[in-house]
């Protein structure tokens, strides 16, 4: 018992003397306390190409805690100057974790607080250590804090914990159910209520049925949150209560609150200060000077949501520069519960600015520039400014996201800050100070007051001289990332002002740059032994010297290193510089405008090529070009903004600069080759002031999707946006005259675009592969085209009503056009205008249409029918060639000839009549139209030209009028169809392949008028079994029968006298010929199959010799002639040495008689072998006879016309009426013979001149000589309709009512709206004509309507915004700004055109100034006011 006593004992005892090591709380060194807060706190830097420099000397990339600690350094959360250790091992303090923590949460101690620790005086973070005692994070031990005591891994844990509460709780749910409790007698106005807040607090509430009084207090909605109002007065305008307000006793409106959310900024409600001036003393002078602040530009994207604002500074020689901030994203988060109480700004901001001051000798300049204010409606205002210090020059970029507030929680406060850089880069010199500078103004009903933020950057500077020994002057030169936060505000009644918190200061910043020069050289040390810790290495990201002491090469810091070369430059010719090439590191860099004492004017080709560590560049404003591919491939390049004196980019200047989103185009820009093709720019904003969109500016730059074009344009170049395959909708201003070439080409995705209302040029392809393009709208402005919508997507073309012509080529290659409204004042359709437009079934042409060009409609493939209306007189070549899908045609009934391959293709034509006006079939007319099977030629066609029905196929048989007198070359070749032929006395040549393998052709009679036949014209025939010759043929040419295999027997003309080569070779089944004594010479090969032929003919003849030569068999014939007759009694003779064939019958057809032909006058005609020539004029008989058997007929040998005319060329009748014409030839002893004859039997009737009106309309009365002279009268018949007028409310018509017309009277009426009013449509006999403010009838052959509808035009304008919208298509109308001065004197005008679908409004930002006026009218033309505020 006693040893186990014993053993317990020493157990004990040991137990005892472990107990210190084994309980003693552990501690966190300050690299592990580092890591824990960053991960507690979710601090991330989403790429390391955005981490900051290393700043400290004892840690390295080899640390496994190396990312956190510079993550930390980002967030501002360290407190070491540069080139100090940071000493990670070390034990972290209490000092040290209370003021890293702190610094990232920001509480405040109240102003009358005192410290509770006795250490306070020995301290550096007295107020982060009080902080810490009152959150609990470590307790006193005996009224001490000991700050320097390291913390244990407990005290660790619970501070992190107590934070990661804090920023929890600071979260705001956006979907939480807020409530709130309002006084009594507070009209609440629902939520879902439409209502706008004007700048001056004025609201307008849409569709609101209860009634509202002066005096009352209610409360209107933003974003969710209650805005409490005091009435004045209230006005009511239709479905709008308009009420004039106050805030004064609104205080208590809200009693209570249990709500948090977010309130959006709209940023397109920013108010920019245009112009500041500053009376500053220059105390050099004693004179007073005037700074100016003017503003450059202010321009809202409403795609993106983003506002961009750029101020110009002047003072003589003493500032000049420019600022441009760039917010978006900008919201207002609050939380009001019980005792707790938060409002919070967050934006996103880009700061460039570039300005240089020597302020030196002056007095009262300002220390902060206003740029402008963003009203929060009912909430506050948010004004923008800008800091700046007193002497020196800076470049400064800023890119990230600005956050500022306050939070309160029974009795703690915290600043709510983050400032998250995506982007910083700068240069100075001397000591400045610029900053972006955003304070909030907040108006809720637990706080109230204001919040602001600034980022920025400081810059202070040394200088050491010395007496003796080089260097003779040291400069170093401290730059770094500035950022504060502070309020002035009260929580529930209680004032809290609260004091500007440095978030980054000159210990803390994550961007810090030290340089050090020696006699103006730049060196990594410094020779001398200045006590330089730290100085930015050339490898640094953030490495930008001051441009003042720009060098092309930097030397080490002993003077025994090799310089490191920086810029590469060379010197031109005017002894500026030509950067070629960047050596550096530096993610943001800034172009020198000087390099060793040379001006900086030319960015070289290639110069950053490929840099991937590039994220920002600023440029001196000397530079003036910038070279072919000089940004290439530089993929992280995000911040850029070009010198405003920028006139040249170079080819892919910026090709593939992937992460660089936005660019603004200075508007002296002009010369380029597709600097941002296949670059990642989304978005483009031109400067007001330039005319011209430079050619090829955006070529290739596939993700450019917004683009904003300021109204100053009046030209875009060409191939300017070619290959955007992104852009989806692009606003052109009014003003534009002309886009060039291919400006849009290939913008596949380009869907809403509106041509201005000015345009007079569209250049060669302009919208050519413009897929998403469905709908167009032609001004009638539009003239010369060069087919620009060519393989785009256009399904829908509408012209504007008063266009006259349709410009040539405007649609042609349009594929997929397939609805056309043409309005009825085109009197002329251009050549080409719809070719290749595929889609396209069916157009109607107006009848006011008079000309149609060449090619309308050719390769219209999906063209079905089409009328020509009566009113074209003029018809182009090709008009349908290729229209495979066309099966019925109406031409107008006046026409002389069918032109040039207009139906050539036309495979699927059934049905055409031709007017009975035509003469001629031009070549290829129907060339190709395999569905046609029959056409009536009219009786007046004279010939019939080469190809007009070739490939045919479906033709089977046609008529040749005895007018016609030539079937040209392959006039019906491969009419395979074709059975049928009817030749009538007159035609005279029938030319080489006129019937071309016409195979199903069985017989052909050829009429004795016929005198010559071309070779190959009846080659391969396959089933022609009859030729009848007739007697006026001589000879028989090459091949013009051969291949007719069904051709058995044939007999020559009676007096051919020659059968050429092949004429009827390859005809297999042929066995006999007839040849009669005039024959001379037939060739061996004119037959291929001698041996089985029979040739008949008189003894003795050529053709007894000829078969016993070709070894044929021949049969003597000696046939007596046992009929002669003439087919015709006479024959005209227009004037005399004309030769004709007598139309003789002779039977048998094989009578080998001889026929003696005698003229009863030879003075007047002589003949032989039937044929008779005119030598005289007079009458006169021609006899033919053969023994017994004689006929006689009658010559008539004409004088002929030089010309006809009529007494009448205009004939005005209404139906029933008649009337005679009379002709009269020139000169008047002419005999020729008159033939009349009327364009369109349906309208006039004539016979011998005399003219019957048998219906409305307009007809031709023709009168034709026998040779040929022609005169015309143009017969208009009328009769007597009504037209009957009817307006709707609203609005007038005039002349209204009945109105009796004759058919051919013009009447216009005129429509014209009501005040406030448009048009809504026109119905003409139940039909819609569209919007129109005039309509014309001509030519009515009915009674007709006409009936007008109007629609109210909404107007709203309120907080700076105006919204105009109708049930009707708003089209073009004007909207006018106008400016007066106190005067009344118009001193600025601002025009913009109104288009909006039915049903949707156009919206636009409109800045209230005092004494401007908005007016919009419907027009220019005749300034019709619709609405004025």
């Amino acid at each position: 018992m006693k040893k186990r006593i014993v053993s317990l004992l020493v157990a004990a005892a040991m137990l005892t003397m472990m107990l210190p090591s084994a309980f003693a709380a552990s501690t966190v060194t300050r690299a592990e306390w580092i890591e824990q807060l960053v991960d507690a706190l979710s601090m991330t830097v989403e790429s390391d190409d955005n981490m900051p420099d290393n700043y400290f000397s004892d840690i390295s990339e080899d640390d496994s805690y190396y990312r956190d600690i510079l993550v930390a350094v980002e967030f501002g959360v360290i407190d070491l100057e540069e080139g100090e250790d940071f000493e990670p091992t070390k034990s972290a303090t209490r000092e040290f974790a209370a003021q890293t923590l702190n610094s990232a949460l920001q509480f405040q101690l109240d102003e009358d607080s005192s410290y509770t620790f006795s250490e306070s005086g020995d301290v550096t973070y007295p107020d982060d250590i009080q902080v810490a005692i009152n959150r609990g994070w470590f307790a006193l031990s005996g009224g001490k804090a000991l700050p320097y005591t390291a913390i244990t891994s407990a005290e660790a844990t619970a501070m992190l914990d107590d934070a990661k509460a804090v920023i929890a709780d600071e979260a705001v749910d956006e979907n939480y159910n807020s409530t709130y409790t309002f006084a009594n007698g507070v009209k609440e106005i629902p939520k879902d209520t439409d209502v706008t807040i004007g700048s001056d607090n004025t609201v307008t509430i849409t569709d609101y049925e209860n009634t509202i009084s002066g005096g009352d207090i209610f409360v209107v909605y933003n974003s969710g949150y209650p805005v409490p109002f005091k009435a004045v007065s209230v006005e009511k305008n239709d479905n709008q209560t308009i009420i004039t307000t106050t805030k004064d006793g609104t205080d208590d409106a809200i009693l209570s609150a249990d709500a948090e959310g977010e309130i959006d900024v709209d940023l397109e409600n920013f108010e920019a200060d245009e112009l500041t001036t500053y009376s500053v003393t220059n105390t050099k002078t004693d004179e007073v000077e005037e700074m100016s602040v003017e503003l450059q530009s202010v321009n809202y994207d409403k795609n993106s949501k983003s506002l961009s604002v750029s101020k110009k500074i002047s003072l003589g020689s003493a500032a000049a520069g420019t600022v441009t901030v760039k917010l978006s994203n900008i919201k207002l988060s609050h939380k009001e519960k019980g005792r707790q109480a938060e409002a919070i700004i967050t934006a996103n901001s880009t700061v460039t600015t570039e300005v240089s001051f020597d302020f030196g000798s002056y007095v009262g300049i300002p220390s902060s520039l206003v740029l402008g204010t963003i009203p929060v409606a009912g909430v506050g205002d948010i004004t923008l400014s800008m800091d700046y210090s007193l002497k020196g020059g800076v470049a400064m970029t800023w890119n990230g996201e600005i956050k500022a507030g306050v939070t309160y929680n029974n009795g703690d406060l915290r600043i709510v800050k983050g400032y998250k850089k995506t982007g910083f880069s700068f240069t100075a010199e001397a000591a400045i100070t610029a900053g972006l500078k955003l304070s909030a103004g907040v108006d809720l009903k637990a706080i109230k007051g204001i919040i602001y933020a600034t980022v920025g950057v400081k810059m202070n500077f040394s200088v050491k001289g010395f007496d003796s020994g080089t260097p003779k002057t040291c400069v170093t030169i401290k730059g770094y990332l500035y950022a504060t936060v502070g309020a002035d505000v009260s929580v529930f009644g209680k004032s809290i002002p609260i004091k500007p918190q440095g978030i980054f200061n000159e210990s803390n910043s994550p961007v810090r740059a030290v340089y050090h020069y020696e006699d103006n050289v730049l060196v990594s040390g410094c020779t001398r032994g200045l006590n330089l810790k730290y100085t930015t290495s050339t490898n640094s990201k953030y490495f930008n010297p001051s441009p003042s002491y720009g060098s092309g090469s930097y030397g080490g810091g002993s003077g025994t290193s090799e310089p490191v070369v920086i810029w590469e430059y060379k010197v031109e010719d005017d002894g500026n510089a030509t950067i070629t090439s960047y050596k550096g590191t530096a993610s943001a860099v800034a172009v020198p405008s000087t390099i060793d004492g040379y001006k900086v004017t030319k960015i070289g080709a290639s110069a950053f090529k490929n840099n991937k560590n590039l994220y920002s560049v600023t440029m001196p404003n000397s530079v003036t070009e910038i070279g072919n591919s000089a940004f290439y491939n530089c993929t992280n390049l995000s911040n850029l903004k070009l010198p405003s004196n920028i006139t040249t980019l170079g080819c892919q200047t910026f090709y593939g600069c992937d992460s660089l989103t936005e660019i603004y185009i200075p508007k002296t820009l002009q010369v380029l080759d597709w600097p941002f093709s296949n670059s990642g720019v989304v978005t483009a904003e031109f400067e007001y002031g330039i005319t011209t969109i430079p050619d090829d500016i955006f070529n290739g730059a596939s993700k450019l999707k917004y683009v904003e074009i300021p109204e100053t344009v009046t030209e875009i170049g060409s191939a300017s946006f070619k290959e955007c395959t992104a852009l989806e909708t692009i606003k052109l201003p009014e003003y534009i005259v002309k886009i060039g070439n291919s400006a849009f080409y290939n913008c596949t995705n380009l869907s809403n675009l509106k041509l201005p209302s000015n345009i007079t040029t569209l250049g060669c392809q302009t919208f050519y592969g413009c897929d998403s393009l469905t709908e167009i709208y032609i001004p009638k402005t539009l003239q010369v085209l060069d087919w620009p919508f060519s393989n785009s997507g256009v399904v829908t073309a509408e012209f504007e009503y008063g266009i006259t012509t349709i410009p040539d080529d405007i649609f042609n290659g349009a594929s997929k056009l397939k609805y056309v409204e043409i309005p009825e004042t085109v009197t002329e359709i251009g050549s080409a205008s719809f070719k290749k437009c595929t889609a396209l079934e069916t157009i109607k042409i107006p009848e006011t249409v008079t000309e149609i060009g060449d090619g309308v409609f050719q390769g219209c493939t999906s063209l079905k029918e089409i009328s020509i209306p009566d009113s074209v007189t003029d018809m182009g070549t090709y008009i349908f060639d290729g229209c495979t899908s066309l099966t019925k045609v109406k031409l107008p009934s006046v026409r002389y000839n069918i032109t040039y391959d207009t139906f050539r293709n036309c495979k699927s034509l059934t049905d055409i009549v031709l007017p009975s006006t035509v003469t001629a079939i031009r070549s290829n007319a129907f060339y190709g139209c395999e569905s046609l099977t029959s056409l009536e030629l009219p009786s007046g066609v004279q010939t019939i030209e080469s190809s007009a029905f070739e490939n045919c196929k479906a033709l089977k048989n046609i008529s040749i009028p005895e007018k016609c007198e030539n079937i040209w070359n392959n006039a019906f070749k491969s009419c395979t169809s074709l059975a049928k032929v009817d030749m009538q006395y007159g035609l005279k040549n029938i030319y080489s392949g006129a019937f071309y393998e016409c195979e199903a052709l069985n017989n052909v009679s050829i009429p004795d008028s016929v005198t010559s036949i071309g070779s190959q014209a009846f080659y391969g025939c396959d089933s022609l079994s009859d030729v009848q010759f007739g007697i006026g043929i001589k000879e028989i040419p090459d091949s013009a029968f051969r291949r007719c295999p069904a051709l058995v027997e044939i007999a020559l003309p009676r007096y051919c006298t020659k059968v050429a080569s092949n004429a009827f070779a390859e005809n297999t089944k042929m066995t006999k010929v007839t040849v009669f004594p005039s024959m001379t010479s037939i060739e061996n090969n004119s037959f291929s199959y001698p041996a089985k032929m029979t040739m008949r003919g008189v003894s003795g003849s050529y053709a007894q010799t000829y078969a016993k030569n070709r070894n044929m068999t021949f049969e003597a014939i000696n046939n007596p002639i046992t009929g002669l007759k003439f087919y015709k009694d006479s024959l005209d003779f227009s004037g005399t040495w004309e030769t004709k064939v007598l139309p003789l019958n002779i039977l048998p057809s094989d009578s080998t008689a001889d026929i003696t032909y005698t003229s009863a006058d030879e003075n007047i005609a002589t003949v032989e072998n039937g044929v008779v020539k005119s030598v005289g004029y007079g009458t006169t008989t021609i006899t033919a006879q053969s023994g017994s058997r004689k006929a006689t007929i009658t010559i008539n040998v004409l004088r002929s016309a030089n010309s006809v005319s009529l007494d009448k060329t205009e004939l005005s009748m209404e139906v029933g009426d008649k009337a005679t014409l009379k002709a009269t030839m020139n000169p008047s002893n002419a005999t020729d013979k008159l033939t009349w004859s009327t364009s369109n039997a349906s309208v006039v009737t004539v016979d011998n001149g005399n003219v019957t009106a048998v219906g409305t309309g307009k007809a031709t009365v023709i009168v034709t000589t026998t040779s040929g002279k022609t005169a015309s009268c143009t017969v208009e018949v009328t009769g007597s309709f009504t037209i009957t007028a009817e307006a709707g409310e609203n609005g007038t018509i005039s002349p209204s009512g009945v109105k009796s017309v004759k058919s051919n009277e013009k009447v216009t009426y005129n429509i014209t709206p009501n005040y406030g009013y448009v048009v809504k449509d026109v119905f003409v006999n139940g039909k819609s004509v569209g919007a129109v403010e005039t309509y014309t009838f001509n030519g009515i052959t009915a009674d007709s309507t006409i009936k007008a509808e109007f629609a109210k035009v909404n107007v709203t304008y309120a907080n700076n915004s105006i919204s105009i919208s109708s049930n009707a298509e708003l089209k073009n109308l004007k909207l006018i700004v106008a400016e007066y001065d106190d005067n009344n004197v118009l001193t600025n005008c601002n025009v913009k055109t109104v288009s909006a679908n039915a049903g949707k409004a156009y919206t636009d930002t409109i800045k209230s100034k005092p004494n401007m006026k908005i007016m919009i009218w419907n027009s220019f033309d005749n300034m019709r006011p619709i609405w004025c505020n």
